[in-house]
């Protein structure tokens, strides 16, 4: 495709991009009429606001992938060329993908988990729902109180499976854990065995069965069910923070990007403190009023001890950043609020220089 076609389909993109959230976000919801004209039905101007909005976030992860992809050509080559800082580039790519693996199954074992405490833990909401759907409709009951008994039967196998985050094969410290989830997924199976009895032994056009001992049944199988997805919530969490995911993440990142970081930091700030320095060299007013004000701000940091000076040095200090500092803030901020709003109608309007415009260059 040519280079202008590519710059003005990009500044026709752009702009209706941008007239399209500046709209949806000074229109009300809900347009009724326009100029005295009344439209059936109204109109909504952001109704596709959650697709349009989930197909930037795609076009974002397909920028991101982009993003990836040259890091690897970058420094694969780095690699591939022996050029100079190509062990940095073999570093980078080897911490990259290392991270990547170690996520990745992280990620797994977190939704594996997640899945089935969740499945778990709305067996409670699915008993009140059969039996809010028994009393209002007649619907029967006790086949799909049957078919829940059916999975908890099957929750106990998972109990005996090694590979099971509901697997009770757990050290000898965690005893009163294991005996606290066996008894409860025991409570829960007979509670809910019970339940089944009672609504098939309900027709649900007599009064055979007694309505109150039916709710009680239905209370006690569902207390005992929150009580199962509470132990087994703790349970899981247990096996998952010991999968080779989550040690390999806690690791990577507590014993190489945390002591990183710390000592990235506490490099700056040998920089900080010589950049301080040379700026509180008192040369000029504006550098004494800024050292005094600098000097009252620390010393009031200063606790109760042998270096503390003035009882009212802290309000002094709190006086300074409250009524001098922050208002000094806030107008920074408002003059880069403007700058930003400024640059942003620049972008909408495609003001800026596309990196796809070309130079002409005229030979000589």
């Amino acid at each position: 495709m040519n280079s202008n076609y590519r710059q003005a389909l990009i500044k026709a993109f752009t702009f209706i991009g941008g007239l399209y959230f500046f709209l949806e976000f000074i229109l009300p919801k809900k347009i009724n009429s326009i100029a005295g004209i009344s439209i059936p039905g109204g109109f909504e101007f952001g109704l596709y606001h959650d697709e349009i909005s989930r197909s930037i976030q795609i076009v974002g992860t397909m920028a991101l992938g982009l993003g990836v992809i040259n890091i690897i050509q970058v420094h694969g080559a780095n690699i591939l060329k022996s050029k100079k800082g190509w062990g940095n580039s073999l570093a980078l790519l080897l911490g990259f993908f290392i991270v990547v693996i170690v996520q990745s199954i992280d990620l797994g074992n977190s939704e594996q988990r997640l899945d089935i405490q969740q499945e778990i833990r709305g067996f409670s909401s699915f008993v009140a729902i059969v039996h809010e759907q028994y009393v209002d409709s007649s619907t029967p009951a006790a086949p799909r109180i049957a078919a829940l008994n059916a999975r908890l039967d099957s929750l106990r196998s998972h109990t005996q499976s090694g590979d099971s985050y509901l697997n009770l094969s757990l050290p000898e410290s965690h005893t009163e854990l294991t005996n606290a989830v066996n008894e409860a997924l025991d409570n829960a199976r007979s509670q809910a065995q019970e339940l089944e009895n009672n609504y098939a032994s309900l027709e649900p056009d007599t009064a055979s069965f007694p309505a109150p001992q039916l709710e009680a049944s239905v209370e006690s199988s569902i207390q005992a069910l929150k009580k199962l997805a509470e132990l087994t919530q703790e349970l899981s969490m247990l096996h998952y923070e010991n999968t080779f995911g989550r040690k390999g993440s806690s690791f990577f990142f507590g014993a190489f990007f945390d002591p990183l970081g710390a000592a990235m930091f506490s490099l700056l700030a040998f920089y900080i403190a010589n950049a301080a320095y040379r700026s509180f060299r008192v040369k000029s007013l504006e550098a004494s009023v800024m050292m005094l004000a600098a000097l009252i701000v620390m010393l009031g940091q200063i606790p109760f001890g042998p270096l503390y000076i003035y009882e009212d040095m802290p309000q002094l200090r709190v006086w300074l950043l409250k009524n001098v500092n922050a208002p000094a803030f806030r107008a920074i901020y408002f003059g880069a609020a403007i700058a930003g709003l400024a640059m942003a109608v620049r972008m909408w309007l495609s003001l800026e220089k596309s990196p796809l415009a070309t130079e002409k260059t005229e030979e000589q």
